[in-house]
């Protein structure tokens, strides 16, 4: 589970043992996977495949951590299987995706001939600040051209998601004497304007 504000030591919290289970997966399977330390004891795990056209990446990406488990009706870390389901904490959000991608990987990486460069990841942090993500962008050296996100939407192709984006603003005005205020700046009207563009 995503510790959020929690020590990440504190069981059951933190994506540790999770990232142990993939990087050891992919290293069974012949693919040379890497980690990145993010945070303590949290990390991102990737693996990459050179393509024909070293210029293009395509992304398949998951996330290794889960939202807490207040309010499950099932015991979170026994998995259950049911009428063809599979029940238990992370089952659709994210581990059986996250699944489906490594062997997709792997059975693409296995076929030979890629295209582009293909590229693996499974990040920390995605349920809370997404800390294993930005990790990533800003130490993968080169472009991701295009990317596949497996997150539960029912088995619907989405082309967008939503995110976050926190900014601090700041305006300046120039203040002036009341009988010439043509020659002033108001930074509060300078930021009401900011703000509308924003929500636009």
């Amino acid at each position: 589970m995503n510790p959020q504000e929690k020590e990440y030591r504190q069981m059951p919290y933190g994506e540790e043992r999770v990232a142990d289970f993939v990087y050891g997966w992919l290293a069974g399977q012949g693919l040379k996977p890497q980690r990145q330390r993010v945070l303590a004891g949290r990390e991102n795990v990737f693996a990459m495949a050179e393509g024909a056209d070293r210029s293009r990446t395509l992304l398949l990406a998951g996330h290794l951590d889960t939202v807490d488990v207040t309010g499950m009706t099932v015991e979170p870390f026994e998995p259950k299987i049911a009428e063809g389901r599979i029940y238990g904490r992370g089952a659709c959000d994210d581990k059986g995706p996250l699944a489906a991608l490594m062997a997709a990987f792997r059975d693409r990486v296995r076929k030979g001939g890629l295209p582009w460069n293909l590229v693996l990841l499974a990040t920390c942090g995605e349920e809370y600040d997404m800390a294993g993500a930005s990790f990533f962008a800003e130490h993968f050296p080169g472009e991701i051209t295009a990317a596949v996100f497996a997150e539960p939407t029912d088995l619907e192709v989405i082309v967008a998601h939503k995110g976050v984006l926190r900014l601090t603003m700041r305006t300046r005005g120039r203040s002036v004497h009341s009988s010439v205020p043509e020659r002033g700046e108001n930074a509060i009207y300078t930021m009401a304007r900011a703000v509308t563009r924003v929500e636009q």
